[in-house]
């Protein structure tokens, strides 16, 4: 699913809105909008991000995550 404002996340799958987005085996890069996943996964802001293994690495922006890090 996509739409144009929110992102939900679901069994380590990622729903992105407004950009391109991959998501493989809690594995995720996402580009210039709004993310927010559960189970200990990511909720990002406005910029890319790389998630392995429930840790995120950020760049230029904010970067919120439940769990492990």
């Amino acid at each position: 699913m996509i739409t144009n404002d929110k992102v939900s996340c679901s069994d380590d799958k990622v729903l992105i809105t407004n950009n391109k987005v991959l998501c493989r085996d809690d594995k995720v890069l996402i580009t210039n909008d709004r993310v927010l996943c559960r189970d200990d996964k990511v909720v990002i802001t406005n910029d890319r991000v790389s998630c392995r293994d429930d840790k995120v690495l950020i760049t230029n922006d904010r970067v919120l995550c439940s769990g492990k890090i």
